[in-house]
């Protein structure tokens, strides 16, 4: 994001070739994931004086188009389903929510709660790796989507638990996916 007059959208090449500007987005982004198509873009971010949303972007220009209500957590780890169809966020509820990136209704992901993290999608998109946040030794497990059925995968401990509150993300390997 460039400031200055206004904000903008910038894309910087990682290799050889020139910045892409796409003009302002009307949100103050948090984070962002190119869609699959390669045209659009989910951002989560807030436009002034609102509470943070996902939105939905077109690189070919115009205003970043709301897709959630005001109020989620959207944690950019992997939140974008593998055939980008939807995004993942925690709603203003507590709720772990799926929200549809083009048509179609919002999901509660059954069988989650405010103790659960996201983590990211399983590779097939049928479910969301979670982990415990509330207690020790934390539990990996994937959710679901449809169901809410919970499949536990591993726990993370420090070898001395003494003094720790919360065991941070870890990378899975493909035998856990």
């Amino acid at each position: 994001v460039r400031h200055g007059a206004g904000k903008e959208l910038v894309l910087v090449p990682t290799g050889a070739g020139n910045a892409r500007r796409l003009g302002p987005i009307g949100v103050v982004p948090t984070g962002a994931a190119f869609l699959p198509d390669g045209d659009r873009i989910v951002l989560a971010g807030h436009a002034p004086g609102e509470g943070t949303r996902v939105y939905l972007r077109d690189l070919a220009g115009g205003e970043a188009r709301p897709l959630s209500p005001e109020g989620v957590t959207v944690y950019f780890c992997r939140p974008l389903s593998p055939d980008g169809s939807r995004v993942f966020a925690v709603g203003p509820d507590g709720q772990l929510t799926v929200y549809p990136v083009d048509d179609g209704e919002l999901h509660v992901v059954p069988g989650t709660s405010s103790a659960d993290l996201p983590i990211r999608w399983t590779e097939d998109g049928r479910g969301i790796l979670v982990q415990g946040t509330t207690t020790l030794p934390s539990r990996i497990e994937r959710v679901a989507v449809a169901t809410g059925e919970r499949h536990f995968l591993l726990e993370l401990s420090p070898p001395d638990p003494a003094g720790v509150r919360v065991v941070g993300r870890v990378h899975l390997s493909a035998a856990a996916r």
